[in-house]
């Protein structure tokens, strides 16, 4: 075999490297959306625990039917974003992982608690909460601001970059291939 073949499937290898990698930590849209979905069931409970009735609403009663009505809905999303930490975690990390983002999904609440308004904000989920789904609140904008804990990066992202990484390596290899060889390879740690 020529060293051009050799080169261009070294430098082939390394990219399908990289893009395994990227897409097996990304967030894939209804990954992103069970944890949203995550997170309102969890500014509900706080809102519940913290403000329990409010303006007329009662809050913990809504909260405990919303959890009631929605189960199945909110049992699959937990489903789905389980499935995102097993499929980026070792089979022994992914739970330790998962508790310690639902904790600091909870920790986020909490702060966002003592915000003025938190009340107001809780009672106004909660009473969407009777009549809507959770994807309608998150879709009509009712859930407020989201918690700032970040899953990961999106895939959309990173199949930007691997798009972006996978043309300019093959400019590369059609100008080079030794050049490409020798830069793709110091790009792999």
């Amino acid at each position: 075999m020529s060293s051009k073949i050799l080169v261009a499937l070294a430098s082939a290898a390394l990219v399908t490297a990289s893009v395994s990698s990227a897409f097996a930590a990304c967030v894939t849209p209804q990954e992103q959306r069970a944890d949203q979905i995550r997170a309102l069931q969890t500014q509900l409970m706080v809102g519940a625990l913290k403000c329990g009735k409010y303006d007329g609403v009662d809050i913990r009663a809504n909260y405990n039917s919303f959890v009631s009505r929605y189960s199945p809905q909110l049992v699959a999303h937990f489903e789905v974003l389980r499935g995102y930490f097993e499929r980026t975690s070792s089979p022994s990390a992914y739970r330790a992982r998962m508790d310690s983002h639902v904790t600091q999904l909870a920790n986020a609440a909490s702060l966002q608690s003592n915000a003025p308004g938190f009340c107001a904000q809780a009672a106004a989920i909660a009473k969407a909460a009777v009549t809507q789904t959770p994807d309608q609140i998150l879709d009509s904008g009712k859930a407020g601001p989201a918690l700032a804990v970040k899953l990961g990066e999106s895939c959309k992202k990173n199949s930007d970059w691997v798009d972006d990484f996978s043309r300019a390596a093959s400019a590369d290899a059609a100008a080079s291939p030794e050049k490409t060889a020798l830069s793709g390879a110091v790009g792999v740690k």
